[in-house]
């Protein structure tokens, strides 16, 4: 087992200078921190020491030698580079990534750029670092993806590594729907899915998380119980992991020799002064203009710090400030309370952080608001050096328990119990090679066949108004010859009504139920109602369910003989979830002496007669023959009547990755169709 970690850039960078190739460790906080896990992988139970680095090696290099870099990177460094040309950074990383994501995901849509060319290229980009990993991967890598440069990539190796565990890690913000949906259509739902082509879906706060499962909802319609996405093939699981810090390499700094010089001369510099230190990267996003730089008491510096220089002004800071407009955790923060082994010194942070989350103990401040930052700069210099070391005491033991370390084993210990939860769930139930070869073998060797068949979401997928899902030319002509077959009976089971169900299927030498159980139709012969029904009480319930469809934009009522349906798939998602149980309420307290049923699926509320169901109507079928092959398919809550009623040798399929009354699962709707081919050849 093999960890791949994938980022836009490795821990190294390459250049070529004088005919030989030069290797020096890249800057940056994800590099230090990943770092420090992999060193901590060796003589893990987790995986063995053996890691590979996926990425762009920071500079375009000449064609002839990168065979060469690829051969000694990866024997020297453990990591594989990803070469893009310089059209292609320039588009992908400075213009989709730096200009579009960055600015959207950290709240200034004014700054953000909508270039189509930048997209195509972010798209490009994405497929080479896809053929990239595709070269090295194994069967039992794990892959781990970060950041906001790669979020195509986790659905293009799932459609090409099915079983492989793939999670992502967010080290931005994920923005709000309202924000994120300034992304053009196309471009915002291509994302959501690339994410969730991952197992897991990691991000630094629990706001992030909530924003991107709301997101998933308004675009894509997919609901989540507690973070786990049901897919069509599988479930996705979306969770928080706050990224902390390597604790005991900035705490252990005391008996440095050098960085104990540093401190002594930067003493003798500011000598009776209050020392408040800020330290970011140049981005608008830090808020460093809302500091108003030209005022005397700043002291600006514009340059690099090394680790020992840095250490060295954590030490001899009385305040790190540390106030970005909007950031997705902020490292900074941790390392100044991380370096204090005195316990000394203010930390003073932007609410706008994640870091924000962990560190409450910190003087939490909007940063927009100057006259908050003033007094909060007054309340850390006025402090007691008693409550100094209180509230740093609370923050180190927080980030000593919950370091990089602790951070990564959590992400990737829970990509193993996803991964394990899917295989135990869904996988064990697929209809795999060797399962459908059976069935159809069972299906062949047999005297006599009768197969029950849904028809929406099983056949066909679900469209926003119930006639939109008229079988095409293809379908009909697949179900006609499977019907045709000798000795086999095929039974159509639908919660349409009659009336259509004659007009879509009548020409088929098939039997049919409608209205999920209430009507029956042999082979040639008139409908039949299952059991003497009454449908006195529709008058008094469907005003209650048209008021509601009122209140709902987009829903609507379905009206057939003996039931009622209240449709909501084309409303807005979150004030369907709302009403829709709003309308529960009202009606099981309505319907108390009334034998009536009400039963919810999806994206529909059907309240119909007690007693009737889907798999009463399949036994009214079987007691006909003597069948020695029995098989149901389907795809709702209704059919999973059906598939309790069937004796327990019929071989029953639920389609979709939901645990099921079924022995078997599909993914979709498509592999059924597959599947119902093979049968007639």
């Amino acid at each position: 087992m093999r960890l791949l970690i994938v980022s836009n850039r490795l821990p190294i960078t390459v250049s070529e200078e004088e005919g030989k190739l030069k290797f020096k460790e890249s800057a940056g906080g994800l590099v230090s921190g990943l770092s420090a896990y992999l060193d901590s992988l060796k003589g893990s139970s987790f995986i063995k020491s053996d890691y590979i680095w996926i990425g762009w090696p920071g500079s375009a290099l000449a064609e002839e030698t990168k065979e060469k870099i690829k051969l000694e990177a990866l024997k020297e460094f453990n990591v594989y580079p990803v070469f893009l040309s310089e059209e292609e950074m320039e588009k992908f990383y400075h213009g989709f990534c730096n200009k579009t994501i960055w600015p959207l995901f950290h709240y200034f849509p004014s700054f953000a750029i909508y270039e189509e060319e930048y997209w195509i290229h972010y798209k490009i980009v994405n497929e080479i670092f896809c053929n990239a990993v595709l070269e090295i991967i194994k069967p039992d890598d794990i892959i781990w993806i970060h950041d906001y440069h790669l979020m195509l990539l986790p659905k293009l190796l799932r459609n090409r590594l099915p079983d492989n565990p793939i999670g992502f890690f967010l080290h931005i913000p994920f923005p709000s729907f309202e924000i994120f949906r300034l992304l053009p259509s196309k471009w915002r739902r291509e994302i959501l899915e690339g994410l969730l082509g991952a197992d897991l879906v990691g991000f630094h706060t629990q706001e992030y998380t909530r924003y991107f499962l709301r997101c998933t909802l308004r675009i894509l319609g997919y609901e989540h119980d507690m973070g786990l996405i049901n897919l069509t093939d599988r479930m996705a699981k979306t969770e928080t992991f706050p990224m902390g810090i390597d604790f005991q390499k900035y705490h252990n700094t005391t008996d440095n020799q050098e960085i104990l010089q540093e401190k002594e001369e930067l003493k003798k510099t500011l000598t009776d002064y209050k020392v408040i230190l800020s330290i970011d990267r140049l981005d608008y996003t830090k808020g460093i203009i809302n500091r108003n730089i030209t005022w005397t008491p700043i002291l600006y510096q514009y340059k690099f710090l090394p680790f020992n220089p840095l250490i060295a002004m954590y030490g001899v800071s009385d305040v790190c400030l540390v106030t970005p407009l909007r950031d997705g955790m902020n490292l900074v923060a941790k390392e100044y309370v991380a370096v204090r082994t005195d316990k000394t010194g203010v930390l003073i942070l932007s609410e706008m952080a994640g870091a924000a989350k962990e560190m409450g103990e910190a003087i939490i401040i909007n940063p927009n608001n100057i006259e908050e930052l003033a007094g909060a700069l007054k309340e850390a210099l006025e402090m007691p050096v008693s409550e100094q070391i209180k509230h740093n005491e609370a923050m180190q033991r927080r980030l000593k328990r919950y370091d990089v370390v602790r951070w990564a084993d959590d992400f990737n210990n829970e990509l193993q119990l996803i991964k394990k939860e899917q295989k135990e769930r869904f996988h064990a139930k697929l209809v795999s090679s060797q399962i459908k070869n059976q069935i159809l073998n069972d299906f062949k060797n047999a005297h006599q066949k009768i197969i029950f068949l849904d028809y929406d979401g099983t056949l066909v997928p679900f469209t926003g108004y119930p006639q939109l899902a008229k079988p095409t030319k293809e379908i009909l002509t697949v179900l006609g010859k499977l019907a045709d077959k000798s000795n086999c009976d095929v039974i159509i089971v639908s919660g349409r009504d009659k009336k259509t169900m004659d007009e879509w299927f009548g020409d088929l030498n098939a039997g049919f139920v409608a209205e999920h159980g209430v009507w029956i139709k042999e082979r040639n012969k008139d409908w039949i109602l299952i059991k003497p029904l009454m449908n006195d009480w529709k008058p008094k319930i469907l005003p209650l369910l048209e008021t509601y469809a009122d209140r709902l934009p987009g829903a609507f009522v379905e009206e057939k003989e003996f039931s009622l349906v209240w449709h909501y798939r084309r409303a807005d998602p979150e004030l369907s979830s709302i009403r829709a149980k709003e309308l529960m309420d009202e009606l099981v307290e309505f319907t108390t002496n009334i034998d009536i049923q009400i039963l919810q699926g999806s994206k529909v509320i059907e309240v119909r007669n007690a007693g009737v169901n889907k798999g009463i109507a399949a036994m009214h079928f079987l007691v006909q023959n003597n069948y020695d092959f029995i098989m149901a398919i389907g795809d709702d809550w209704t059919d999973e009547d059906l598939f309790k009623a069937l004796p327990e040798k019929a071989c029953t399929i639920r389609v979709g990755m939901v645990v099921s009354y079924a022995r078997f699962n599909m993914h979709s709707y498509l592999e059924v169709r597959n599947f119902i081919e093979e049968l007639i050849k």
